[in-house]
Protein backbone atom coordinates (compact mmCIF):
# COMPACT_ATOMS: atom_id res chain seq x y z
CA UNK A 1 0.00 0.00 0.00
CA UNK A 2 2.72 2.21 1.08
CA UNK A 3 4.55 1.95 -2.16
CA UNK A 4 0.85 3.18 -4.09
CA UNK A 5 1.11 6.44 -2.09
CA UNK A 6 -1.53 5.31 0.51
CA UNK A 7 -0.50 5.44 4.88
CA UNK A 8 -2.17 2.19 6.61
CA UNK A 9 -2.85 3.10 9.57
CA UNK A 10 -4.55 0.36 12.61
CA UNK A 11 -7.17 1.42 14.53
CA UNK A 12 -7.75 -0.03 18.15
CA UNK A 13 -11.61 -0.59 18.53
CA UNK A 14 -13.45 -0.81 21.64
CA UNK A 15 -17.00 -2.56 21.22
CA UNK A 16 -18.85 -3.33 24.57
CA UNK A 17 -22.62 -3.65 25.35
CA UNK A 18 -24.31 -1.23 26.89
CA UNK A 19 -27.56 0.53 27.44
CA UNK A 20 -28.00 3.42 25.33
CA UNK A 21 -29.78 6.70 26.32
CA UNK A 22 -33.40 7.25 26.08
CA UNK A 23 -32.79 9.67 23.04
CA UNK A 24 -30.94 6.53 21.13
CA UNK A 25 -33.71 4.20 22.20
CA UNK A 26 -36.59 6.33 21.08
CA UNK A 27 -34.92 7.08 17.22
CA UNK A 28 -33.75 3.39 16.52
CA UNK A 29 -37.10 2.26 18.17
CA UNK A 30 -35.24 0.25 20.79
CA UNK A 31 -36.94 -1.88 23.80
CA UNK A 32 -36.22 0.07 27.27
CA UNK A 33 -33.12 -1.25 28.86
CA UNK A 34 -32.27 -3.23 25.85
CA UNK A 35 -28.47 -3.18 25.17
CA UNK A 36 -26.78 -2.31 22.11
CA UNK A 37 -23.17 -2.73 20.93
CA UNK A 38 -21.11 0.43 21.20
CA UNK A 39 -17.93 1.34 19.33
CA UNK A 40 -15.05 3.47 21.13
Amino acid sequence: MKALGNTVQNFELHVSWDVPVKDIISFFDLKPNAKALTLE
